[in-house]
């Protein structure tokens, strides 16, 4: 436990110098949970020692948010210190912060991604329909240490290995970056602590009338209903409900268009929102059944990773001494044989194939993999264009 107060003082001495400006306390929560050497002696099973023998820890909070166990360790009235376990990661959320701070991982490894919001349309306060612009992809191993500032920009975390346990320095709250938010690709962002009593009770109507059958109800109308008589924020949220339950494409896409007529300068966004949402739950569940460790790994690229490139490039930081071209296929060739949910077929890898050994992804080769929910947005051109634009 020596860390805690180790931490707790190095902080403290340093941030007071500069009048707890919050601005730069992810620096120095940086450098703590990097110079700070008694961190060194953690290892996963003091989690389970600690909440089962330490009667005088600091106030832990209500219930469980993203991780699987949490501790606080310290919790003083400016900052606090909390580890947090993670297992399998079935979705990396994105999203951002309201606090300033760092963390390190103290075990297991992680796939980062960064990414930027830029608005183009609110919405509302907690509902904004814009662009989202990621960063290349890192893999985060035990000992690494990145700062968090504020809500300057989000990212998610996959976790790779079980279990994966991260250290948290972090300030309170920052009064000018109140408000959190949570990101769909290609660019929606919703406050998750929204508690909309009407979508709780609507959604929880289409549920039940999805489950059991009522005489004079019939889904399709009950939704079409519920999504014309709904704000847009409201409608959306029951149209994702819509998509998970009913899985009726050809309904969901007749859901679609109806929202475009009554809010077309929102509701471009939506297809593709819907479209990635479906692709990394149908990966993520995969490869929950999938025991092979670097198969796993290989899945977990193809959920997180925005590109080819960005794929290949994890595969070298993890394996540096790999050929990362060669090793992809390797993992992908028994995935094809054992997994025919990926969908994966032999011109598909032949597609993979040509790029491996140089070839550029033209548009034809584009085309070869347009059918694949796997390879197609590893491969699709951004021309940089707005997604949405705002009504004149």
């Amino acid at each position: 436990m020596d860390f805690i107060r180790d931490i707790a003082r190095f902080v403290e001495e340093r941030w007071r110098k500069i009048n707890y400006n919050e601005t730069e306390f992810a620096k120095i929560a940086e450098c703590a949970l990097t110079e700070v050497r008694s961190i060194d002696a953690f290892e996963p099973r003091h989690m389970f020692e600690w909440a089962a023998r330490t009667p005088t820890m600091p106030q832990q909070k209500a219930h469980r948010r993203q991780s699987d166990f949490q501790i606080r360790l310290f919790d003083g009235s400016r900052f606090e210190l909390e580890l947090r376990f993670w297992d399998d990661d079935p979705w990396a959320e994105l999203h951002n912060h309201t606090y300033h701070g760092a963390f390190k991982v103290v075990a297991g490894a992680s796939i980062q991604s960064k990414f930027t919001f830029q608005e183009e349309v609110r919405v509302s306060s907690l509902f904004r329909i814009g662009r989202l612009t990621f960063q290349e992809p890192e893999l985060l191993r035990t000992g690494d240490v990145r700062q968090v500032n504020g809500n300057a920009w989000g990212h998610s975390l996959f976790h790779l290995d079980r279990p994966s346990i991260t250290l948290e320095l972090k300030t309170k709250r920052d009064l000018e970056h109140d408000l959190s938010f949570v990101y769909h690709k290609p660019g929606i962002a919703v406050n998750p602590r929204d508690i909309n009593q009407e979508y709780v009770r609507k959604s929880h109507a289409l549920r039940a009338l999805h489950r059991v059958p009522v005489a004079g109800m019939h889904f399709e109308e009950y939704l079409t209903d519920l999504l014309t008589t709904s704000d847009f924020h409201t409608a959306v949220r029951l149209l994702r409900d819509a998509a998970e339950i009913a899985r009726d494409k050809t309904l969901i896409g007749k859901m679609i268009r109806l929202l475009q007529a009554k809010h077309g300068y929102a509701a471009a966004v939506l297809p593709a929102a819907l479209e990635d949402a479906a692709r990394t739950e149908r990966i993520t569940g995969i490869r929950s059944r999938i025991v092979d460790e670097e198969h796993r790994f290989m899945l977990a690229l193809l959920a997180n990773a925005p590109t080819w490139k960005a794929v290949l490039a994890l595969i070298e930081q993890r394996f540096p001494d790999r050929e990362p071209k060669r090793t992809a296929m390797a993992w992908l060739r028994p995935l094809m044989s054992s997994t025919p949910a990926l969908g994966l077929t032999d011109r598909h890898m032949s597609t993979l194939e040509h790029l491996v050994d140089g070839a550029t992804p033209t548009g034809q080769l584009r085309a070869e993999v347009a059918d694949s929910f796997l390879l197609k947005p590893l491969f699709e051109e951004d021309g940089g264009r707005p997604l949405v634009s705002p009504r004149s």
